[in-house]
């Protein structure tokens, strides 16, 4: 988990996840803090 707060969503994009579990990690992380 530690790893995915570094990647970007053109990250997450290059290892071929569709934009919607990208977005719902990205506002994961976010909420996160």
């Amino acid at each position: 988990m530690s790893a995915l707060v570094h990647m970007t969503d053109e990250d997450l994009k290059a290892l071929g996840m569709p934009m919607g579990p990208r977005k719902k990690i990205r506002l994961a992380l976010e909420s996160r803090g």
